[in-house]
């Protein structure tokens, strides 16, 4: 029985302090498309509301990268990272320049009170969906009214002279040959 109680005791003390509250991420939503400013949400996870201005977060040093195994690109330096309170809270992502690579692998260093938070996010990136636009009916546009005059008539000309169809050449037929006589 006296385990038990030092065993919840424990649990309780584990459980009421505030580094026992660890912050966490969610997964990454990504909002945007291929050859569009990226855009994407993560949730903080286990962040106390009081908390959210003590939370810090950016791209990770050239060092974590190289530390990590991962390729740190240039156009990474580009991305804005805000903290915005909600239920839940989250980390929005933004980036000026429009992304044309397929893919992004992100190292992510998230401060807070708590502790710290390296976190690697690859994200693929499909193109954006066909644009299919509506058909569109097309309205005549005004017509102002016009007066017409007749055309003046051209003089007709004159039947051309009738020709003869050429006459007819007589065909000239072989002399009959008489047929070789009969002896008697």
């Amino acid at each position: 029985m006296r385990r038990f109680f030092v065993a919840t005791l424990g649990l309780l003390a584990l459980i009421g302090t505030p580094t026992a509250m660890a912050l966490g991420l969610g997964e990454i939503q990504v909002r945007s498309a291929l050859n569009q400013p990226f855009v994407a949400q993560i949730p903080l996870l286990a962040v106390p509301i009081d908390q959210l201005d003590a939370v810090r977060v950016k791209l990770a040093d050239r060092a974590d990268f190289e530390r990590m195994g991962i390729e740190r690109a240039d156009y990474l330096s580009d991305l804005a990272f805000k903290v915005v309170p909600g239920s839940p809270p989250r980390i929005e992502i933004s980036a000026s320049r429009i992304v044309r690579e397929p893919f992004l692998t992100l190292l992510l260093d998230v401060r807070s009170a708590t502790g710290r938070v390296l976190r690697e996010y690859t994200v693929f990136l499909d193109p954006p969906p066909p644009i299919i636009a509506a058909p569109s009916v097309a309205t005549p546009a005004p017509v102002a009214p016009t007066l017409r005059r007749p055309l003046p008539q051209a003089p007709t000309a004159a039947p051309p002279p009738a020709t003869r169809p050429p006459a007819p050449t007589p065909v000239v037929a072989p002399p009959a040959t008489a047929a070789p006589a009969r002896a008697p």
